[in-house]
């Protein structure tokens, strides 16, 4: 498996790519070429055409949940996307109408629009595309410290808002010799209720790493926890990225986790 960042908010020094507040990466494994995520605007597509990575031969569009920053730029793309060629894997919620501060956040189109162009595939169960390679489908909340975490909100009939428990938020993992290794977009579900999740969905209680965004922004309680749950679970490769803060990560460094910077143009492979 090779995975390729195509869009963060950082970049790196003398490697002229964009960046943005948003999350795009691209997974090869056994013929599965997959896009996940699709960040905000169209860099991610320039960045993919600089790296010289076809995003038109894609054979699965996977996303991590509905939020604008993880969607948008799919309005830079859609129109060359070949009708029936690709499949779309996500949770059924995904495309429900979001706002937050009154603020549009949700998708930029709607499921029927979609439906059109890709081989819609949603669902709240785990998902397979390879042998080692797996969308987790929807995560329980079971860790104390991460129930109740919300963002903005959401309407599920077109009229009525409540506040928006993002239950579509999900993420991939990819069995190694090593354990498990978990990609995920901004871990509105709770990084350790992800974990968890890939641990049980692929039948391995190791967990090799992480990339991706963890949503945290402050030093709380839940950051605490979080940082004592990696702890106990002696990751090899931490690579927090997007909406987790530099605070946050220089606290995680401290506290003896291995973390790694992440930008624009990284690239992780496993053999």
């Amino acid at each position: 498996m090779k995975l390729t960042v195509l869009m963060d908010n950082n970049t790196y020094i003398d490697r002229y790519f964009w960046g943005e507040p948003g999350l795009s990466y691209w997974v090869e494994d056994e013929g599965v070429r997959l896009l996940f995520d699709t960040a905000y605007s169209e860099a991610f597509v320039k960045n993919a055409a600089v790296m010289q990575i076809p995003l038109l031969n894609m054979t699965h569009l996977v996303f991590s949940h509905g939020h604008n920053d993880h969607t948008w730029g799919l309005r830079y793309l859609v129109k060359q996307v070949p009708v029936g060629k690709i499949q779309l894997v996500t949770h059924p919620d995904c495309f429900l109408p979001k706002r937050h501060d009154g603020l549009d956040v949700g998708s930029a189109f709607d499921e029927d629009t979609l439906d059109k162009i890709f081989r819609l595939e949603l669902t709240a169960e785990p998902y397979w595309f390879t042998k080692n390679l797996v969308y987790l489908g929807e995560i329980p909340r079971i860790h104390e410290w991460e129930q109740g975490l919300t963002v903005g909100e959401v309407s599920r009939d077109g009229d009525s808002w409540q506040p928006d428990g993002m239950g579509e938020d999900s993420a991939l993992a990819y069995k190694t010799d090593e354990g498990v290794f978990v990609i995920t977009g901004c871990s509105h579900a709770g990084i350790c209720n992800i974990v968890t999740r890939a641990q049980q969905v692929c039948g391995d209680k190791r967990l090799l790493g992480i990339i991706g965004g963890m949503h945290m922004l402050q030093q709380d309680e839940r950051f605490r926890k979080t940082v004592e749950f990696l702890q106990r679970q002696r990751p090899k490769r931490l690579y927090p990225a997007h909406c987790t803060c530099l605070k946050v990560k220089g606290d995680m460094l401290a506290a003896g986790l291995p973390v790694a910077e992440v930008g624009v143009g990284l690239e992780i492979e496993f053999k």
